[in-house]
């Protein structure tokens, strides 16, 4: 999926990555606390 600025709405990428919503907020909050996401 192409992302205007490389941003995905968490549900966006929650569907493309075929996870919960409230799974993949648990992962991308490990991944940026190692610094490799931003969330904004």
């Amino acid at each position: 999926m192409a992302a205007p600025e490389h941003r995905l709405r968490m549900t966006d990428l929650a569907v493309e990555a075929a996870q919960s919503r409230s799974r993949l907020s648990h992962h991308i909050g490990r991944m940026e606390a190692r610094g490799l996401v931003e969330r904004r």
